[in-house]
């Protein structure tokens, strides 16, 4: 499993590379400019990810690795995200209510990752991340 392609604050990317490994890159599908900082995308699929990597062998949930893949070739390691935040807490997966959370604290700020069925998160969101900001997230918003 390997992440070919993702949106972000409304723009699409490209991502290179085979497998499980961080041979690869992330560029911007639209233009040549600069990556902008994807750490708010990146940084959650590390920080509530129970897969680890070993010479490019799963450990756990393909998915999960294939998001590793992911933050790593955005430079975002799980090494250092793991030394830097703190779980103090989690909900597990339950089919009832089809997500995961982690509960994380840096710095004194607590931070919530979350992630599961995208119905379930949609119905949720009040806000979204655009390429301007952050702005309200309506009905509207869900089929772009």
């Amino acid at each position: 499993m390997t992440v070919r392609a993702f949106f972000f604050r409304e723009k699409p990317f490209d991502v290179t590379g085979e497998a499980y490994r961080a041979e690869g890159e992330i560029r911007a599908v639209a233009d040549d400019s600069e990556l902008p900082d994807l750490h708010p995308l990146l940084l959650p699929l590390v920080a509530r990810n129970e897969s680890r990597l070993d010479e490019g062998r799963v450990i756990c949930d393909p998915m999960e690795a294939a998001l590793l893949v992911l933050a790593q070739k955005g430079g975002v390691k799980a090494s250092v995200v793991a030394a830097s935040l703190r779980r103090i807490a989690e909900i597990l997966f339950d089919a009832a209510h089809k997500f995961v959370a982690a509960f994380h604290q840096e710095n004194g700020e607590m931070q919530i990752f979350v992630k599961g069925a995208p119905d379930v998160l949609l119905a949720i969101c009040t806000r979204r991340l655009t390429a301007d900001g952050e702005v309200t997230f309506d009905a509207s918003a869900q089929h772009r």
